[in-house]
């Protein structure tokens, strides 16, 4: 074969296999997304409840007129800056999971391109 025979070859090979990457893409983001709503509505959850004590507390004393509005939202506030670190490490995993799914579609699309040339 001639190389423009080759270059023919590769482009009819990748088009046939360019519908199997395709679906393939949407798999693996499918799975990325899906482990993290997983791994976020589990800690969600886990967060709530580690707060949920502290919450009835200063809800309770709030109404008792025991705190008030003021020092009731700094409580609030408090606790949501302490989950920020967390959101932060959670931030951190995405960034890791969107790396691994970068480099899962450079593998998939290279090796679906040599599969298409020999």
């Amino acid at each position: 074969m001639n190389p423009q025979e080759i270059i023919e070859q590769a482009a009819a090979n990748w088009h046939s296999a360019a519908e199997e990457v395709g679906q393939k893409i949407v798999d693996l983001g499918a799975d990325a997304i899906r482990r993290l709503v997983e791994d976020a509505t589990t800690d969600g959850q886990a967060q709530l409840k580690s707060s949920q004590k502290k919450l009835v507390e200063w809800t309770a004393a709030l109404a008792e007129g025991t705190i008030n509005r003021e020092e009731y939202t700094h409580l609030i506030k408090s606790r949501v800056s302490l989950l920020k670190f967390h959101t932060l490490t959670e931030a951190g995993i995405a960034q890791a999971r969107i790396e691994l799914f970068r480099k899962a579609l450079i593998n998939l699309i290279t090796n679906t391109a040599i599969k298409a040339i020999t």
